[in-house]
């Protein structure tokens, strides 16, 4: 882990054999595709200096989006878990199930398992945690290895333009947020940041503006400050934000939006915000009766 304390010794140079498994993996990984730089976020970013984190931390868009690859150690909880395992073929063969037709004519139909890639990847440990949300979904390609094979994804289409945060790219939006609601953060402060790089993505693709988790064109409605009580990221567990149709009718008037940033990231972490809104107030009373026959 690269600190203040370890920085000289990785000036110096530091032994592959030294590094935990996962690492040397990855390193051998790189290797064969004949890449030489690596990122690895513990030894990039010096761990115990907010100044460093708060820099490198905003330029998480540019560094995965630029990348050649993204190597995902799936089948790894920790980071002496390595990526490489001994894998038989049958692991990894469909089903085939024979059966006579109609006709008495016996026929082979493959088995396909619809859920054998949430087991392998998306439903793993790895991909529980808030930070590889979006290092997965911003890099052009990632290489996931599995507990049984080796998976390639490919993101082909993310630099292609959306119009001012389209119903479309809304609700795109939307589904992410729900599923990274899911996602675990070391440090709750983090729910901001660990997302700033797919927001930089939708921003600059659609032109929209970018409010605490929210967007300005499509705007209708914790122990430790982070966002302001009208976002989504101010609350701790999941989400799941209403999508729109086109016949919605939007009920308030959006007069005034102001966020104050922690840092220069403006995607980032957040120190203030406001919203201010104008719309109808309609006096009602709503009788109903509790769990525990209290009625309000």
């Amino acid at each position: 882990m690269l600190t203040h304390s370890t920085i000289n010794k990785f000036r110096r140079g530091k032994p592959i054999c030294d590094l935990p498994q996962t690492f040397r993996d990855a390193i051998v990984v790189a290797r064969r595709f004949s890449i030489r730089y690596l990122w690895i976020n513990s030894l990039c970013i010096i761990q115990d200096s907010q100044v460093d984190w708060e820099v490198e931390s905003s330029m998480m868009r540019d560094i995965y989006a630029n990348s050649s690859c993204n190597i995902s150690a799936a089948a790894s909880e920790y980071p002496q878990g390595g990526l490489f395992r001994p894998r038989r073929r049958v692991d990894v063969q469909p089903g085939v199930l024979r059966s006579s037709t109609m006709d008495s004519t016996e026929k082979c139909f493959f088995i396909y398992d619809k859920f054998y890639w949430d087991r392998q990847v998306s439903n793993t440990t790895l991909h529980q945690r808030g930070w590889v949300f979006q290092e997965r979904l911003l890099a052009p390609k990632v290489l996931h290895f599995t507990e049984n094979q080796i998976f390639w994804e490919c993101f082909r289409d993310q630099n292609q333009g959306i119009v001012l945060l389209s119903l479309f790219a809304f609700n795109m939006w939307n589904d992410l947020v729900q599923t990274y609601s899911k996602c675990a953060l070391t440090r709750s402060e983090d729910k901001l940041v660990a997302l700033s790089g797919l927001a930089c993505l939708f921003q600059d693709m659609t032109g929209d503006e970018y409010l605490a988790r929210l967007w300005r064109s499509r705007l209708k409605l914790s122990s430790d400050y982070r966002a302001p009580s009208w976002s989504w990221a101010s609350l701790d567990g999941p989400v799941r934000p209403s999508g729109i149709s086109a016949c919605d009718a939007q009920l308030i008037v959006i007069k005034e939006v102001q966020i104050t940033h922690s840092t220069f990231d403006s995607t980032g972490q957040v120190f203030s915000g406001f919203i201010t809104v104008e719309g109808l107030l309609v006096q009602a009373t709503y009788h109903g009766t509790g769990k525990r026959g209290v009625t309000w």
